[in-house]
């Protein structure tokens, strides 16, 4: 008696892969992906003259004095004396309305006013006819943002088989096993296949891939006051004592990358 045997074999459908465009910004520092180009934000300070606010005055250096005005005022009293009329033993001062007897004589209390001129305060500044704009010294000073666009790398062609149900990736063709039924017993034979970009360890396919992280930096100047230069450092603390202590002062504006590790 003839016993019959079944027997499997494998041929390959293959199909053309999908190419994918990916582009990247690794050979400019700083600069991040935006479509096609790699964008990298720079900042220009846009200035403008304060207005200086109205004059003030103080009375500070006299003792007693009130600003009156632009004038320091202090009442001082003085004395007005006229001879009293003698009675047989005492003295009055009917005839003199508002004085009083002090001794033989007629009093009043008159007031006088002693003026002295004030002192103007310092001159003072302000930007409020600029909207956004902020007092640095005697100038009106806003942070205005600017593009500069670089031209991006084009990534690496890269496929997929995600229109052909059932095919996978195979260097750049999409392959599907196909298996025909034969008449004998076929060997079983396991063969582990990795997608691209995954290497087979251990009979598992791994694939290492890059993090991409935002940080964020804080500037610190040293500008002056009178119209000098400024430095201008980054740094990832939000108060860097090391920066502080050197002069520099954070002036609020930050910025975020993204860097891959």
């Amino acid at each position: 008696m003839v016993q019959s045997a079944k027997k499997t074999i494998t041929t390959t459908d293959s199909k053309d892969a999908d190419k994918v465009t990916t582009y990247n910004c690794d050979k400019y520092s700083g600069y991040t992906l935006s479509g096609t180009k790699c964008v990298k934000k720079t900042t220009t300070t846009d200035t403008k003259p304060a207005e200086e606010n109205p004059k003030t005055y103080n009375c500070d250096k006299y003792q007693g004095y009130t600003l009156v005005g632009d004038k320091c005022v202090k009442d001082v009293s003085t004395t007005d004396e006229k001879p009293a009329d003698p009675n047989p033993a005492t003295y009055n001062c009917k005839k003199y309305e508002g004085y009083t007897l002090v001794g033989d004589k007629c009093v009043k209390e008159i007031s006088t006013t002693d003026k002295k001129p004030a002192e103007e305060n310092p001159v003072t500044y302000n930007c409020d006819k600029y909207e956004g704009f902020e007092l640095v010294g005697d100038k009106c000073v806003k942070e205005i943002s600017t593009t500069e666009t670089e031209q991006a790398d084009e990534n690496p062609k890269t496929y997929n088989c995600d229109k052909y149900e059932g095919y996978e990736l195979y260097g750049d063709k999409c392959m599907k096993a196909i298996c025909e039924v034969c008449i004998e017993d076929a060997e079983k034979e396991e063969i582990k296949v990795c997608p691209e970009g995954y290497t087979e360890k251990e009979n598992k396919c791994t694939k290492t891939i890059n993090e991409e992280k935002e940080y964020v930096y804080y500037r610190y100047s040293t500008r002056t006051c009178n119209g000098g230069s400024s430095d201008i450092k980054w740094s990832e603390n939000y108060n860097d004592s090391t920066l502080l202590n050197l002069g520099y002062q954070r002036t609020g504006r930050k910025r975020v990358l993204s860097i891959s590790k």
